[in-house]
C-alpha cells in the first residue's frame, strides 16, 4: 500500500472515531414497593404502601371476594419521579385468618406482588366451636351435638322475628333457619333486637341441620345464635340499571330499550342456579313478564313466606309499595308463583313487589291457580320446563292504588309461554326433545275446563297475539326449522 493511501485511511478512521458519541443510557423499567407484606390484626386498619415506578401501572388479582374486606386506592396510575402512596384499608375480621395477594403490574417483565395477611377472630373458640366455610359446613353430617362457627355476608332476610336469613362467603351460601341473640334451646324471637341488615357480615354459632335434604344452619328445634357482626355498606341501589342478559332458553326478546332486565340467582346446596328474570317498567312499577326454568330441584320443598317486600335491586322510588296490598279490591297476584320456588331459601324472592300485579281474585284463585299447578305437574315430567308468565298492559284503563297512593295499571290479561325439554326426546322426538305451548286469559273468571280447550294455543299464535318473540335462543339450539315446528305445533303431550 502506498504511504499516501495509508495516511488517508488512518486520518478517516481517526476522524470517524472522534465524531462518534456513546449512546444514551436507557432507563431500566422498575416497580418497587417498600414492603412485600401487610400484617393486619383482626381489628383491621389503614396501611400505606410506597410505590416507586417509571411505568404506567395497575393492580391485578383484585377479586370481588377480596373487595368485601380489602379496599385499595388508587388501583392504577402512571410513572412518577416521586414515590406514590397506595392506601390499603382492611376491614374488621370476625372469622378465620385470611390473606390476599395483589400484583402491581407494569408489564410482562416488571411487577411486584404484595401479600395482605389478616389475623382471625377467635370468638367462639371458648365455646368449642370449629370455624368452617359454608362449603365445608354443607359437607358435615346432620347432628345435634357439634356446634360450628360460620361467617358470611347477609344477602337476604326472610323473617325478622325468627331470624331466617341467607348468608354467603367465598365458597357458597346457605339458609340460617332461625337465630337468637344468645345461645338458646328455643327461638325467643330476639333476632330483631340485633339490628342486622342485608350487607352486614355476621358470625354465628350453629348446628348442622337439614330440611327436605337441603343443608341449613339453625333449625326448628335449636336455633343458631349470634356471636358478632360488622356493619356492611348501605345496600340500597341509587340507580336503576339492567343486568347482563344471558343466553338462557327461557328468555323472550329483550329489545325494548324502555324496560330494564333484572336477573335473580339462587343457591341450592352451594351450587348456583337461575332463579328468575324479568322485564321491568319503572313507570308502571310492574314487570311486563317474568321468565324462569322449572323442575323438581328448583321447586324444592318448604313453606310459603307471605312477606311482601321491596326488591333489593331496584330503588324504592321506582317500586310499587304493597305491604298491605292494593286498594280497589285487587289481590297481589304473583307472576312467578310462590309454590314454584321453595329450594335454596328462594321463596321470599317471589314476594318482591315487582313480581306482583293487581289481579282479580276470580281469576287468581280459580283458573289461573289451576293452570299454575298444571305447569308444576308438567315440569316434574321433564328435565326442564321453561316458563314465561306475563301481564298484558296494552290499552289498560283501570288502575289500583298502592300503599303510597301511586296509580298501578291493572292488566287487561295474562299469558304463559311454555317450552318443555326432555333430554331423552321421549317427548318432542322430532324436535330434539323440545315442545311448546301458550295460554292467554282475559282478566276475568274462567271455568277450569276452559284451560286446555279454549285458552291453550301454539306459541306462534301467542306471539302473534302479544306481538312478542318468545324463546329467542331456541333456534340456536335446534336450528330454525325445528324451532318453527316447536312454535307452530300444539303437541298431543300437553293434556
Amino acid at each position: 500500500m502506498k504511504l499516501k493511501t495509508f495516511l488517508l485511511l488512518a486520518a478517516s478512521f481517526i476522524i470517524g472515531f472522534a465524531s462518534c458519541t456513546p449512546p444514551a443510557t436507557q432507563e431500566i423499567d422498575k416497580i418497587e414497593i417498600n414492603t412485600e407484606t401487610i400484617n393486619a390484626t383482626s381489628q383491621g386498619g389503614e396501611f400505606t404502601v410506597r410505590l416507586n415506578t417509571n411505568l404506567d401501572w395497575t393492580i391485578e388479582g383484585y377479586t370481588d371476594e377480596m373487595k368485601t374486606w380489602l379496599a385499595i386506592s388508587p388501583t392504577s396510575g402512571g410513572a412518577s419521579i416521586v414515590p406514590q402512596n397506595i392506601t390499603f384499608n382492611v376491614s374488621k375480621n370476625i372469622g378465620a385468618e385470611r390473606s390476599a395477594s395483589v400484583i402491581f403490574f407494569g408489564n410482562m417483565l416488571t411487577s411486584k406482588t404484595l401479600k395482605v395477611v389478616q389475623a382471625g377472630d377467635d370468638q367462639g373458640a371458648s365455646d368449642g366451636l370449629t370455624a368452617l366455610t359454608i362449603e365445608e359446613f354443607v359437607k358435615r353430617p346432620v347432628n345435634k351435638t357439634d356446634w360450628y362457627k360460620l361467617v358470611g355476608k347477609i344477602t337476604q332476610i326472610q323473617k325478622t322475628d325468627y331470624g331466617n336469613f341467607i348468608i354467603e362467603d367465598a365458597t357458597g351460601s346457605i339458609l340460617i333457619y332461625g337465630m337468637t341473640s344468645e345461645k338458646k334451646d328455643y327461638n325467643d324471637k330476639s333476632f330483631s333486637k340485633l339490628g342486622l341488615k342485608v350487607g352486614d357480615i355476621v358470625a354465628l354459632g350453629t348446628l348442622r341441620s337439614e330440611y327436605n335434604g337441603e343443608a341449613q344452619g339453625g333449625g326448628n328445634e335449636i336455633p343458631a345464635y349470634y356471636i358478632s357482626h360488622v356493619e356492611g355498606e348501605n345496600q340500597e341501589p341509587t340507580e336503576l340499571k339492567s343486568d347482563p342478559v344471558g343466553a338462557w332458553m327461557e328468555l323472550p326478546a329483550t329489545t325494548n330499550k324502555d324496560l330494564y332486565f333484572i336477573h335473580r340467582k339462587m343457591t341450592i346446596n352451594s351450587k348456583e342456579y337461575r332463579n328468575y328474570s324479568y322485564f321491568y317498567d319503572k313507570d308502571a312499577r310492574l314487570a311486563h313478564w317474568v321468565a324462569y326454568p322449572l323442575n323438581e330441584t328448583l321447586i324444592g320443598k318448604g313453606s310459603r313466606s307471605d312477606n311482601w317486600t321491596l326488591e333489593p335491586k331496584i330503588p324504592a322510588k321506582y317500586q310499587q309499595i304493597i305491604y298491605s296490598g292494593y286498594k280497589g279490591g285487587y289481590q297481589r297476584g304473583h307472576q312467578i308463583p310462590s309454590a314454584d320456588r321453595y329450594a335454596g331459601g328462594s321463596n321470599p324472592t317471589t314476594f318482591y313487589f315487582p313480581n306482583s300485579t293487581p289481579q282479580k281474585g276470580e281469576l287468581n284463585e280459580k283458573a289461573w291457580a289451576t293452570l299454575e299447578q298444571k305447569v308444576r305437574d308438567w315440569s316434574k315430567q321433564m328435565d326442564t320446563l321453561y316458563v314465561v308468565t306475563g301481564a298484558d298492559l296494552r290499552g289498560t284503563t283501570e288502575t289500583a292504588e298502592d300503599n303510597e297512593g301511586n296509580k298501578i295499571p291493572v292488566p287487561v290479561g295474562y299469558y304463559k309461554a311454555l317450552l318443555g325439554y326432555k333430554k331423552d326426546a321421549s317427548i318432542g322426538s322430532s324436535t330434539d326433545g323440545y315442545i311448546g305451548l301458550g295460554f292467554y286469559f282475559e282478566h276475568k273468571f274462567y271455568e277450569d275446563a276452559s284451560i286446555m280447550t279454549t285458552q291453550a294455543m301454539t306459541l306462534d299464535a301467542l306471539e302473534e297475539k302479544m306481538g312478542m318473540d318468545f324463546f329467542v335462543n331456541l333456534p340456536g339450539k335446534v336450528g330454525e326449522d325445528k324451532a318453527k315446528q316447536v312454535e307452530s305445533t300444539k303437541d298431543a303431550w300437553w293434556k
